[in-house]
């Protein structure tokens, strides 16, 4: 690969992305850190934001929760442990 050449197909990869392509293709070893660097410099590396913008609904009417039980909030999520690929799930509920 020829320096200072841009390729389209390598455009959306990552720094890790493309760390694993170099060692692949190439057969170099580069770190993502130094991708990131040398994108950065050259004003080549930018914020991937979400490219799709979900529909905002309307909010939901509570008007109708003026007393305890009648509207209930609720998530769930995983939190990690120090032991590898187990996690406590927590699940939170509110009134």
């Amino acid at each position: 690969m020829a320096a200072g050449v841009a390729r389209r197909d390598l455009a959306d990869l990552s720094c890790r992305a493309l760390a694993f392509w170099a060692l692949e293709q190439c057969g170099r070893s580069i770190s993502p850190v130094a991708f990131w660097r040398y994108l950065k410099d050259r004003a080549a590396s930018h914020a991937r934001l979400r490219r799709v913008r979900r529909p905002v609904g309307p909010k939901p009417d509570t008007a109708f929760a003026h007393e305890p039980n009648t509207l209930w909030c609720w998530d769930i999520t995983h939190l990690r442990t120090p032991r590898p690929w187990e996690f406590l799930y927590l699940y939170v509920l509110r009134d």
